[in-house]
């Protein structure tokens, strides 16, 4: 059971993980491109 919960928890932090890097990606391009367009 322990065993089970930890790599759950393990894959929620990766998924978190994942989605927090695709949002700074994100936004880093959105600032790059307004910072070409200046």
């Amino acid at each position: 059971m322990r065993c089970a919960y930890q790599a759950y928890w393990v894959g929620c932090n990766i998924l978190n993980l994942h989605d927090l890097v695709g949002r700074i990606r994100r936004l880093r391009r959105i600032r790059h491109e307004t910072m070409s367009n200046l």
